[in-house]
């Protein structure tokens, strides 16, 4: 099975996979790339070393989406292209802790372009989960509520 996880920049979808994969299953994550190719900073990296992490993401994407179908994999995406939702022979979990909690995360440990990713997320999150509603490949589980609020829980996938 290959499984598409997504979500804003700093959601917890890296720690989500860890918790969630088998030792055997691959995990294409675009950060640990660019780590593995000498970048410095988990999420801040030169653009040298983007383009080769890019080229590396990309070929291991077709790889795993390609044919045969029994290729398992885990992929860190935090907004996949639509099409990607309603072609691809994927499961799909979202990792959202909610805005607030995304944005604390990113002034505390992201580079500042990443708060503009959220904004961007939480723009086209409604219709990214609807295309993979529709098509019966998201994987959905109720958010952890404390005194009637919603909060999140540290690996949970919560809306």
């Amino acid at each position: 099975m290959r499984r598409l996880v997504i979500g804003p920049p700093a959601a917890g979808k890296t720690t989500y996979v860890a918790g969630h994969r088998q030792s055997h299953e691959p995990v294409i994550d675009f950060d640990a790339l660019a780590v593995a190719l000498g970048s410095d900073d988990d999420h801040d990296h030169h653009r040298s070393i983007t383009n080769v992490a890019k080229a590396a993401w990309d070929a291991a994407m077709e790889f795993v989406t390609g044919r045969p179908e029994d290729r398992i994999a885990w992929a860190i995406w935090a907004t996949p292209p639509r099409f990607a939702l309603l072609e691809w022979d994927v499961e799909v979990h979202v990792v959202d802790p909610g805005f607030d909690v995304v944005v604390a995360r990113c002034r505390e440990s992201r580079p500042d372009r990443a708060l503009r990713a959220v904004d961007r997320w939480y723009a086209e999150r409604d219709d990214l989960v609807a295309a993979a509603r529709s098509r019966g490949i998201l994987v959905e589980a109720p958010p952890q509520v404390v005194n009637g609020r919603k909060v999140h829980v540290p690996g949970d996938v919560s809306w």
